[in-house]
Order: structure tokens, then C-alpha cells, then sequence
């Protein structure tokens, strides 16, 4: 997990807080995400704005289930991620959900990148996955 703080409730409450906010304007009816972190703050963050929510497993990842994708993606849906670097694990979500279409992406720590101050490099990112919206840079 990218982000050393998530053990502090402050700096969830507030990464939660700012999610949410974020997207409460956005019309889409699942968040999907993947890993540690994004299990941890994607439920919370659908629950909060009365969303469903699902994990798409990396492929060969050892679980107690063989299902790739745990919960149900319905119609659209926004990806809830930590950070982008190489847009694998977007590019990797979208084609797990075949069943529903993505409208958005929205990362939840900027200290990764000073991407959302440098017009070129945002450009690349977005390049990076298929185009998709980045829901917190717009």
C-alpha cells in the first residue's frame, strides 16, 4: 500500500471525505477497485454514496475464490485506485468488466506524482489508460 498513513483515522476521514466529495456529482452506479488499499477505502467510499462496489482480483492472484471479479458491476462504473504509474491496473479493471463501462477514474493520493500540475505529463497518464476521465483532475 502506497500510503503509509491509512493506520491514522484523521487521514482516512479525510481521504474518505474528499473521495466522497469528489464524486457525488458523478452519475455511475459501481466502485471498482483492486488490492489492499483499494478494499479498504473502495467499500467505504460506495457505501457512502449509496453505491454498489467490486474487487477485480490480479489475474493469478491465490484466493479462496475463482472468481475474478468479487460483487457485481452494473452499468457504469468508476475505478478507485491509490495512484497511476504504467495504467496496468486500470487497463487490467476494464477488461475484467466487460459487463459495464467505465466512466471514470479517481485516484485518492496525489503524492505519487505532481502530475495534476503538469499539463504534459497528465496528458501522457490519461494516455496511459485508454483515454478514461480522471475524475480528480478535471
Amino acid at each position: 500500500m502506497y500510503n503509509t498513513e491509512f493506520h491514522a483515522p484523521r487521514v482516512f476521514a479525510d481521504l474518505v471525505e474528499r473521495a466522497v466529495k469528489s464524486l457525488k456529482g458523478v452519475k455511475f452506479d459501481t466502485v471498482v477497485f483492486r488490492g489492499f488499499s483499494g478494499a479498504i477505502v473502495g467499500p467505504v467510499v460506495a457505501l457512502r454514496l449509496g453505491k454498489a462496489w467490486a474487487l477485480v482480483r490480479k489475474a493469478g492472484d491465490n484466493a479462496h475464490s475463482s472468481r475474478r471479479v468479487e460483487g457485481r458491476v452494473d452499468g457504469d462504473y468508476i475505478i478507485i485506485d491509490d495512484f497511476i504509474d504504467s495504467g496496468e491496473t486500470v487497463r487490467e479493471i476494464v477488461y475484467a468488466c466487460d459487463d459495464g463501462q467505465c466512466v471514470g477514474a479517481y485516484f485518492y493520493d496525489y503524492r505519487w506524482s505532481n502530475a495534476r500540475n503538469d499539463p504534459n505529463l497528465r496528458a501522457g497518464l490519461k494516455d496511459r489508460i485508454g483515454g478514461i476521465k480522471i475524475l480528480n483532475w478535471e
